[in-house]
């Protein structure tokens, strides 16, 4: 085999290991879906400026949300639910410059999102 084809070769190879290495970091790809506790969701409404965007009440809100889970699951989306304490959300906001509307909110939870899954880099 000459120069030139072990040099083909060699690149294929790398080239299917790094799609390889790409296709599995896309499996494990996950959508975050902010998650408040009743007491957070009705902080989160009495300050965002399109509640009338929101569901009316938090039982609707988590249906919505469980429905919106199941839905996302059915098309093999991993959905992780964030924990969102609201005056966390309004300080970041507010550092940001942005309303608390839902742009600002998913930016948030995608930040969350980001964060949770970086490795620890105290080591």
């Amino acid at each position: 085999m000459s120069f030139k084809d072990r040099w083909y070769r060699d690149k294929a190879r790398k080239r299917a290991k790094k799609n390889r290495k790409i296709g599995s970091e896309l499996e494990q790809l996950s959508v975050g879906i902010g998650w408040y506790t009743e007491k957070e969701w009705n902080k989160l409404t009495e300050i965002v400026p399109d509640r009338s965007e929101l569901d009316a009440t938090y039982q609707d809100w988590e249906k919505s949300a469980d429905e919106a889970i199941g839905g996302l699951k059915d098309r093999g989306v991993i959905a992780a639910r964030v924990m969102i304490e609201v005056a966390d959300l309004q300080a970041w906001c507010q550092t940001q410059d942005r309303p608390v509307d839902a742009e600002a909110r998913a930016a948030y939870i995608s930040r969350l999102l980001i964060a949770r899954k970086k490795p620890d880099q105290s080591r």
